[in-house]
């Protein structure tokens, strides 16, 4: 069996890539905000294991267009655990700063690099055991094509962390957009470098534009494979709520 420390950086991988994605998926977009546009997510996420639920509630966004091929980003969250039969508890989580770089945008191809750093917020939050002791600076590099109604996007990044172990993220999601609702379905999943521990998600979701620049994010997910994960860790199911509008 794996030690506890590969567990934790699967689970705290998975969920710096959700965070800073600020998208119901947890592979990110290419799309990004226009020079001089401030965009806000205000979102939770939450997911349930046997041994426990732990949710990021709420998550805070904010993305500004710096040229029309770089945006920037920075986010930040509070975290609660409540493991299975103890109390549950709760304070700062992890915060993340990034860019997104668009480097390529031709013919309904788009490429994005998007570098992004995760840390802990508060120190006193890793000792009390909401958060790992861990930063990451991932490296995503997203892509995508745009057909008609229909965008297919994937993703790969490596997530170096300031541990020992190192993680491989992998995602593609496919949207179809059918009016004011862009419906989505993804596979996405985790290995960690040097070991055999992997895991492999799905998800359903969209996004509702209920207003004009306002949208509705909502997503519910459950787990396809882990390997090397005892029972109560595997991932039961996931969900993503969020609001993004902006001015």
């Amino acid at each position: 069996m794996i030690n506890s420390g590969i567990i934790s950086a699967i689970v705290l991988f998975l969920f710096a890539q959700i965070s800073h994605a600020a998208v119901p998926t947890a592979t990110d977009d290419t799309g990004l905000a226009a020079v001089g546009e401030w965009e806000f997510t205000v979102f939770a996420t939450g997911e349930s294991r046997d041994q426990g639920d732990s949710y990021e509630l709420p998550v805070i966004e904010v993305e500004t267009g710096v040229t029309d091929n770089l945006a920037a980003f920075v986010a930040g969250s509070r975290q609660i655990i409540d493991p299975e039969d103890e109390s549950s508890s709760s304070g700062w989580g992890n915060a993340e700063v990034g860019v997104k770089y668009l480097a390529y945008d031709q013919d309904n191809v788009r490429l994005a690099i998007v570098p992004t750093y995760s840390f802990a917020m508060r120190r006193s939050s890793e000792r009390r055991g909401l958060v790992e002791d861990i930063n990451i600076f991932s490296l995503p590099l997203v892509a995508s094509y745009e057909n008609n109604n229909w965008t297919f996007t994937g993703s790969v990044a490596y997530d170096m962390t300031s541990t020992s172990e190192d993680g491989i993220f992998y995602g593609f999601w496919t949207g179809y957009q059918a009016g004011d609702w862009f419906l989505l379905a993804e596979i996405y999943g985790e290995e960690v470098s040097g070991s055999d521990a992997a895991v492999t998600n799905a998800r359903l979701g969209f996004e509702w534009e209920f207003m004009e620049a306002t949208n509705l994010l909502f997503s519910v997910g459950t787990n396809l494979n882990s390997s090397e994960l005892a029972d109560d860790e595997e991932l039961d199911y996931e969900f993503f709520l969020g609001l993004r509008w902006a001015i």
